[in-house]
């Protein structure tokens, strides 16, 4: 229903206007002088209120822009008549962003009912492009942001960094006022925050637990999935805080990666009608890029540090072809893996046992492998390239725990990784267990990496290469590639990582550049 504001200066006319009117809209008499931004849909008047209302209507209709506030001038058809060749310039006069639309008196229903439902046509229009208009700038700075934290993945060394980052550019983005950060407090029973930007004005001095139906930001972490609020639909403690502080829509996006959750992320906007369907999309993506860069930063960290958390874990049957094997009397112990061209594992496992060939037999027929090669054998030892449909080595690494080793005996799997000191251990294992409930934790320990310059050249060589360049490399190498003979092609390689034959040879001459560069010295590189 729209509202049209009436100033019409004779009371019967105004009253039985006023009447007709109200059927179909919401009619008041008066500006909203306390709300100098409020407008109306539209505005009825007669040339003594045009008059005596000039300056503030001009006022008005200058602060709706670039929304479209239509003016209808009531002119009797006698004054009209009197002044016809110069009623446009008297009026420009009077108001100088003028009326819209003239009309005579005495009014026909019919005609004016036309000409007001035009104006509000022309006015929603408006409204329509102005939404849309602020939607598009907004949903591009969202995708910069979402550029600046791809480049963040590359280049940043501590979440800190990442998380800043990504809150100063969204409170910088009309219509965002406030970003912030949070997750799960020690008790897991509220969020505690970690970094915002923007008008923040103690917003976040109160407590925020994470349950459902409560501040959004708590809601997504108890939900594990977006929320989009608007504050002016709730009655609650939160709500108030939020418009008192002009945050009428809050958008809660929970940063995941893989199985992870690292967080929240809180954007509150002064705008009621704020992430729509397009925003919303792209928030959730943002989420989701964010916690991909939090994962990396703390993978970076793990790499480096002097000190991490130990854990073994043992399988009673999983993953169940290996498992299997061992109660055949086969030995399986893993000796690498690489990600090919989709993101998914190549895991490679030396398995020493009665044969071979029937070993990969029985992984080909496997329901649980979507392919097996067998790439050499010596002695009774085989070494497999194996790609399962679901890995164990992914649930590990969504948690954010690398493993160290993986090997397969007597009918059961032991699986020893590590965590960097700052991953809460209880929920990386309740996560990893949440999949595989045949797991048990056996043992956890703090150690402390190698030092000695093997380690610290092997670090330096990891910063230095790609993580392409490493995978080609470490599947060249697991794959017997550098021996002689060869074990394995450089198109069979490929076909595995699913890359071209002459991209693969490609990051082999770089990575191997960058090795010998390394082993030797070399500053002044010319190769990526």
């Amino acid at each position: 229903m729209a509202e049209i504001l009436l100033l019409i200066d004779r009371d019967e006319n105004r009253r039985l206007l006023a009447e007709w009117l109200s059927n179909r809209h919401e009619v008041v008499g008066s500006l909203d002088e306390g709300n100098p931004k409020r407008s109306p849909d539209l505005c009825i008047l007669d040339r003594a209120s045009l008059e005596r209302h000039a300056s503030r209507l001009a006022k008005r209709k200058r602060a709706a822009e670039p929304v479209f506030l239509p003016y209808l001038l009531v002119v009797s058809q006698q004054h009209l008549t009197e002044i016809s060749s110069e009623i446009w310039s008297q009026i420009d006069a009077v108001v100088q962003e003028g009326v819209d639309e003239l009309i005579t008196a005495p009014v026909k229903k019919t005609e004016l009912h036309g000409r007001i439902e035009n104006l509000l046509r022309t006015r929603e229009l408006s409204v329509d492009l102005r939404d849309r208009n602020d939607e598009l700038r907004t949903l591009n700075h969202i995708n910069a942001v979402i550029r600046t934290v791809n480049g963040a993945l590359v280049t940043a060394v501590t979440r800190e960094e990442i998380e800043r980052e990504v809150c100063e550019q969204l409170a910088d983005a009309p219509p965002y006022r406030f970003a912030w950060i949070g997750e799960p407090a020690v008790t897991g029973r509220t969020v505690e925050p970690r970094t915002a930007a923007g008008v923040e004005e103690g917003y976040l001095d109160a407590k925020i637990p994470v349950e459902a139906n409560g501040e959004p930001t708590g809601e997504a972490l108890s939900m594990g999935e977006a929320r989009f609020v608007r504050s002016d639909e709730h009655d609650r403690e939160w709500t108030k805080r939020a418009l008192e502080r002009e945050y009428p829509s809050i958008a809660a996006v929970p940063l995941v990666y893989g199985e992870t959750v690292y967080g929240v992320l809180g954007v509150y906007s002064d705008r009621s009608e704020a992430f729509g369907g397009d925003e919303r999309a792209v928030l959730e993506e943002l989420g989701r890029t964010i916690g991909h860069a939090i994962n990396a930063a703390e993978s970076k960290k793990a790499l480096f540090a002097d000190t991490v958390t130990e854990l073994r874990l043992i399988f009673e049957d999983t993953p169940a072809p290996l498992v299997a094997l061992s109660r055949s009397g086969y030995e399986v112990s893993l000796e690498g893996a690489v990600s090919d061209d989709d993101g998914n594992l190549l895991e490679f496992y030396a398995i020493d046992g009665p044969s071979p060939s029937e070993a990969l037999e029985e992984l080909t027929e496997s329901p649980a492998i979507t392919s097996a090669r067998l790439i050499t054998e010596h002695d009774g030892e085989a070494l497999f390239e194996l790609r399962f449909g679901e890995s164990l080595l992914e649930a590990f690494a969504d948690q954010g725990a690398t493993v160290e080793s993986l090997t397969g005996a007597d009918g059961r799997c032991s699986v020893v990784a590590t965590l960097p000191q700052s991953v809460a251990v209880k929920a990386v294992v309740e996560g990893i267990l949440s999949r595989y409930p045949d797991g048990e934790l056996r043992a956890q320990r703090q150690t402390e990496r190698s030092t000695t310059d093997r380690g610290a050249f092997r670090a330096a060589l990891e910063a230095d290469l790609t993580e392409r360049q490493r995978e080609v490399l470490q599947a060249a190498y697991l794959s017997g590639f550098f021996g002689w003979p060869r074990e394995s092609t450089g198109e069979e390689i490929a076909q595995s990582l699913g890359i071209t034959p002459s991209t693969l040879h490609q990051h082999l001459r770089v990575g191997e550049r960058k090795l010998l560069d390394a082993f030797f010295e070399r500053d002044g590189r010319s190769d990526t």
